[in-house]
């Protein structure tokens, strides 16, 4: 018999970290980025580290907001055996119509062959144009 445990992210942030948990894996990333006016690309390390008792194949969709470009596919497949983990390095660049608000990224990771998915949630900003 297979058990397969649900529980929905919580995101516990601090000031520059995020971190989240689901019963498979955990997932830490800084927060929130700002691009300022010299920045074009935005770079932010997703470590993901299993906490399931056997090995397990991620499915993971990476969403940016609008006016940003991910400089990397969209579409992941990650497996990790357990306790392993495995850092996701993802790429931002900033296109000329992005917001000075704060949108998300928004990550979807799912276990393969399962219904169990978490959602997380970083944020970037551009920086506001200055004369």
């Amino acid at each position: 018999m297979r058990f397969v445990f649900v529980l929905f992210c919580l995101l516990n942030s601090g000031k520059s970290k995020g971190q989240q948990f689901n019963t498979f894996c955990t997932v830490k990333f800084n927060d929130s980025m700002v691009a300022d006016t010299r920045t074009r690309i935005l770079y932010n390390n997703v470590s993901i580290t299993s906490t399931y008792s056997h090995p397990a194949v991620l499915n993971i969709q990476v969403t940016p907001p609008e006016g940003w470009r991910l400089l990397s596919d969209e579409h992941i497949t990650l497996s990790l055996g357990p306790g392993e983990k495995q850092r996701l390095p993802l790429a931002f660049i900033k296109r000329l119509e992005a917001s000075a608000a704060w949108d998300p990224v928004v990550i979807d990771i799912s276990l393969n062959n399962s219904s169990n998915t978490a959602q997380y949630r970083f944020y970037l900003r551009a920086g506001s144009l200055t004369r």
